[in-house]
């Protein structure tokens, strides 16, 4: 165990803990490790402080683990920018169904997978909002994978692209995708950074 040091302890108290700002005079553990001290003057008068500790290396697993989160949505925004190219260079006859269904579904168990590990990975380490964000989005992911009719190619079908507008819809939903990333994207970074 680590203390941390900082301008405000917590002062032990009958009704709970509050914080309340001192300056350090000396540092200790009686007795027992999982009981940290410290010795303050406040206001003129020696107490006995409360001190907050954590464990060593968990400030280091929590960047470690935003900084894997922000790698993969950097793969994860550049396959939905990628996406995007190839849904609208079959939109403008530059390639034909074929290859941009066979080249779009190679991608999309990656894009599964890179997406739900960020998602367990959140839930394992206890980030509620940042899970709960990427829930519905790794939800549809996993739907839209399992729900393929059975005859088609993948995902992204050949016979049916051009049908009821599905490449409209496959190219809204990369827009969306890139859009959502974008904003994983800058949480991830600020919370690696602080």
């Amino acid at each position: 165990m680590i203390v941390t040091a900082s301008n405000a302890f917590e002062k032990l108290s009958p009704v709970g803990f509050r914080n309340v700002p001192c300056h350090v005079k000396d540092l200790r553990v009686p007795g027992c490790p999982a009981a940290p001290w410290v010795t303050c003057t406040h206001e003129g008068a020696a107490d006995w402080w409360f001190v907050r500790t954590e464990s060593v290396g968990g400030g280091r697993m929590e960047a470690a683990l935003f900084i894997f989160s922000l790698i993969d949505c950097c793969a994860l925004i550049f396959l939905a920018v990628y996406f995007i190219i190839t849904l609208s260079d079959l939109e403008c006859d530059y390639i034909n169904a074929r290859s941009c269904c066979s080249k779009l579904n190679k991608w999309v168990v990656p894009e599964l997978v890179g997406h739900t590990l960020v998602s367990v990975l959140m839930l394992v380490s206890l980030h509620w909002f940042i899970f709960l964000l990427n829930l519905p989005v790794a939800v549809w992911n996993i739907y839209r994978f399992i729900m393929v009719p059975s005859g088609n190619l993948g995902v992204f079908d050949p016979t049916e692209i051009h049908n009821r507008g599905q490449l409209k819809s496959h190219m809204k939903e990369a827009m969306i995708k890139l859009g959502f990333h974008l904003l994983c994207f800058f949480i991830y970074l600020y919370r690696s950074v602080v």
